[in-house]
């Protein structure tokens, strides 16, 4: 009989070193992840982020980006040493707080974005505000549920000079599926007018920033999507001493891929800018019919003022600098259908047959003014 116990207790810490090393290796490799990336866009953040004023998406990324590296050395490297029980429980709520503030900036990055998308639906907007504050109230409560748990059921093993959890965690798998659940509805709203501008402006070469908006939006939310739910997996059926295997890989990859999207975005409407047009010359032929005036064929040339308004702003006080307003804003060419009821025509306006029109930029409210040429 106690063979068989000593036979049990050491496949068990066979066990739990092979749980222990992987999870260091993975935490590594998070943290590796974080530092080279934060070397490889130095010279793009020296250039496109410390340049200009303080604003809140400049704010959000400097969070995101420089929390990450030293809360992975922490967590990886176990600093400051040496170990034991009291440290691990203080260690479990400095990486809660952690994770709690970069999962929350991340959110708020991608809220930005798409009530700038829907800007012009005031109702949608605040209902945005609203669905994102529940549920990052709702994460930070069961993280904060998680982690009592968690420094009730932390112990130090000292055979591998590390810290670990002995029980599973309740409830603990929502942590992450309930910011999946506000990335699947931001990305669903956001795709949703992408589908509109792209449905209107068919046959027109999308610009460089709506590729940068597919292609890193999109590599954002898949992987996002599969490291939350493989961590879900995880702390609801995996042993507990795997707790820490894909977690910080999680937050590693949401720091990388937030922070290149904003920069890429900076970069990108930077270069557009160079290159803007700075007069309006738009000339259009309509025919008019009784009851409607139907649109013939013409040429638009977008303006630079016209750009500046379709950068889907978050902040009116900062139109003055576009690479302060381009997080997650993209310049899609918005084109609008003209219309005008007979009610405001002359009888002579009536008849039927053809008429040139021009429309011209009007003043600051961003309309336009049709003037009909004889």
């Amino acid at each position: 009989m106690e063979a068989t116990l000593s036979e049990d207790a050491v496949d068990e810490a066979i066990m739990k070193l092979l749980h222990f090393t992987l999870t260091r290796y993975a935490n590594t490799a998070a943290c590796t992840l974080v530092i080279y990336d934060l070397f490889l866009t130095l010279d793009d953040t020296l250039e496109y982020i410390w340049k200009g004023r303080l604003t809140l998406p400049k704010v959000l990324y400097y969070i995101t980006r420089y929390t990450t590296p030293p809360l992975l050395l922490v967590v990886t490297h176990r600093i400051p040493l040496p170990l034991d029980i009291g440290y691990c429980q203080r260690l479990a709520w400095v990486a809660g707080a952690g994770q709690v503030l970069i999962n929350g900036c991340s959110l708020f990055i991608m809220s930005l974005r798409v009530r700038a998308l829907w800007r012009t639906s005031p109702r949608i907007t605040l209902g945005i505000r609203v669905f994102y504050t529940i549920g990052w109230m709702a994460t930070l409560i069961l993280v904060i549920i998680s982690l009592q748990s968690i420094q009730k059921y932390t112990e130090y093993y000292a055979f591998a000079d590390t810290c670990y959890v002995d029980n599973r965690i309740p409830y603990m798998f929502l942590v992450t599926l309930i910011p999946l659940a506000i990335e699947f509805v931001f990305t669903t709203m956001t795709a949703i007018k992408t589908y509109q501008n792209v449905r209107i402006i068919t046959g027109v070469p999308l610009t460089p920033l709506f590729r940068v908006f597919i292609r890193d939006g999109f590599l954002y939310f898949c992987t996002i999507t599969f490291l939350g739910i493989s961590n879900a997996v995880v702390w609801a059926f995996l042993p507990s001493t795997l707790m820490y295997l894909g977690l910080y890989i999680y937050f590693a990859c949401m720091t990388t891929f937030i922070c290149r999207f904003y920069i890429n975005l900076l970069k990108v409407a930077n270069e557009q800018r160079a290159t803007m047009p700075s007069r309006l010359s738009t000339k259009l032929e309509f025919r008019s019919r009784r009851e409607e005036l139907i649109m013939g064929e013409g040429e638009f040339e977008v303006t630079e003022s016209m750009i500046r308004r379709d950068l889907f702003v978050d902040d009116e006080e900062n139109l003055d600098e576009i690479q302060q307003d381009v997080l997650g804003h993209y310049m899609l060419p918005r084109i609008q259908i003209v219309t005008a009821s007979t009610s405001s025509l002359t009888a002579g306006d009536r008849t039927e047959g053809d008429r040139e029109v021009e429309i011209r930029d009007s003043t600051d409210s961003g309309q336009a003014i049709v003037q009909s040429k004889e």
